[in-house]
């Protein structure tokens, strides 16, 4: 048998499914930006606006089902009414004054990435979201890296990236805190000529300054959610307690005991306008008061139509050739309706009535709500996990759990769930109803994957994948970080083949949009 050196550039058969992804263009709903968020503050105004996309019935108190009814939704795959909502960014003038930064070019793409992990079932594949399913990842309060190893305020100012530790994780670098902090990137997309950055290689706001100086195509917000499900809670009190990070990224990474249905890797990209303040004196602050970028943060809640995700899983995100053929352009997934986003009033937003006097466009010197802006200094209290009960999944206990892609009936997608409220700034949930039914027919899991000791076979490898940007360019790397093992009497479906550098770059879209590397 022959072995394949640590680092080799390669591309495997069915391996090339753990570097798969679908990528959902979104403008921001108009009317956008608001000061809503149904998961934290339900049924009141949040404490800070947020930039909304998604579902036109996106409300106060919006829930998976609201969404799913909405008229339109201002992302590019009409059976995707899901919410996705992020804080604004804003730049506040050397006076004081604020005004939000735009969104450049295609704006903001909500990736589903395949990525296979390991659980105490061996090697599990994601499944669908359940219906009812939300989810945040970030803490608005969080002001600091608390003592994870990050740039000294000299490198910060010259926008250096992090040095995180190397992988597999231990101690304080595997806990949860820590990934969910190395979960939020800012990438400087430069232009050409100069070195790329791969995603979350910086986990700060650089200075405004050194962004205009540097950033010629804009900044590029970054938000990994976790993947990792306990199975049976569709929602939790803090709207994090039923999901985990896994320790690692990328293929075969594991998730905790506890938390082995494996969903699709949720990955936000928003690419804002910065250059228009080249040379303006001032920086960039987020609506939640946050100089310092610790606290960003995003919110999640399920709203696609029956069936679409798990189908898709299958005929798209699952398949190699529409990998390599499509870059994961959602226009290329036979399940998927996709629509032309370019009439920027094409969703609207309706703006409940507390609301239509905030002026989230021109708010003054005062951010809306007025929100204070904290620094390392002055920032908030942490947020409190909340002591509401989890809200369980529809005939939760059915399923099995024994086979490397058992899932249980929860995340197929097709139950009827309740989803709590919350409320409060800390997060804390509250009551809310919502109507349940009898369970439909589950459809069928992605395909299995090829049978241990087949022909071709990883001898513990872990592959990843990494998406560097380079002007209008991006580079796909695909790194073998041990060796795999060929035999002699070997007939793989698909040919071992070294990847030169005329594979590894792909032309980027209009507007010098990135792809996000492999997680």
């Amino acid at each position: 048998m022959s072995k394949l050196a640590a680092g080799a550039m390669i591309t495997l058969g069915w391996i090339g499914r753990s570097d798969a992804f679908w990528k959902i263009q979104c403008n921001q709903l108009s009317g956008g930006i608001a000061r809503i968020d149904p998961l934290i503050s339900p049924g009141k105004p949040s404490d800070h606006a947020h930039t909304i996309k998604g579902g036109s019935k996106f409300s106060m108190t919006s829930s998976s089902d609201d969404l799913r009814s909405s008229g339109c939704t201002s992302c590019n795959v009409q059976q995707d009414n899901s919410a996705y909502w992020t804080p604004t960014l804003y730049f506040k003038h050397s006076d004081g004054t604020l005004e939000p930064v735009t969104e450049a070019g295609q704006g903001h793409f909500s990736y589903y990435k395949y990525n296979p992990l390991v659980t105490s079932s061996g090697m599990t594949y994601p499944v669908a979201f359940p219906k009812g399913f939300s989810m945040i990842a970030g803490n608005t309060f969080q002001r600091d890296y608390s003592g994870l190893p990050e740039p000294t305020a000299d490198q910060k100012a010259n926008g250096a990236l992090n040095q995180d530790p190397e992988q597999p994780w231990t101690g304080n670098d595997a806990t949860q805190d820590a990934e969910a902090r190395r979960a939020i990137g800012f990438n400087c997309l430069h232009s050409a000529g100069i070195p790329a950055e791969a995603s979350l290689g910086r986990h700060y706001l650089p200075p405004a300054k050194w962004v205009t100086e540097n950033c010629q195509y804009g900044l590029r917000t970054e938000l990994l959610f976790p993947q990792c499900w306990n199975g049976k809670d569709v929602d939790t009190a803090n709207h994090k307690d039923h999901v985990r990070y896994p320790n690692g990224n990328g293929y075969g990474a594991s998730c905790p005991s506890g938390f082995e249905t494996v969903l699709p890797y949720l990955f936000y990209e928003t690419i804002w306008n910065t250059q228009l303040f080249a040379n303006v004196p001032g920086d960039f602050v987020f609506s939640n008061g946050d100089e310092t970028g610790y606290g960003y943060h995003g919110d999640f809640i399920e709203g696609w139509q029956e069936g679409v995700m798990t189908s898709a899983l299958s005929n798209c995100i699952n398949t190699t050739s529409y990998q390599l053929d499509t870059d994961g352009a959602a226009q290329y997934c036979p399940d998927f309706k996709v629509l032309d986003l370019t009439n920027p009033d094409g969703c609207a937003l309706t703006m409940p009535d507390a609301l239509k006097s905030d002026n989230v466009m021109k708010p003054g010197s005062a951010l809306p709500g007025n929100v204070q802006i904290t620094t390392l200094t002055t920032k908030g209290p942490a947020p409190k996990a909340g002591n509401a009960a989890p809200v369980p999944v529809a005939n939760a206990g059915s399923g099995s759990s024994g086979s490397n892609n058992a899932v249980l009936p929860a995340a197929q997608g097709n139950e009827d769930y309740q989803v709590p409220g919350g409320s409060g700034k800390n997060g804390n949930a509250g009551a809310s109803s919502s109507s349940s039914s009898s369970p439909a027919p589950a459809p069928t899991p992605p395909p299995p994957p090829p049978p241990a000791g087949g022909p071709l076979a990883l001898q513990e490898s872990t592959i990843t994948t990494t998406y560097y940007t380079n002007g209008q360019e991006a580079v796909k790397v695909i790194v073998v970080a041990k060796e795999v093992t060929v035999y002699a009497d070997a007939k793989p479906k698909r040919e071992v083949q070294a990847r030169g550098p005329s594979h590894r770059r792909r032309h980027l879209h209009h507007h010098q949009h990135h792809h996000a590397k492999d997680f």
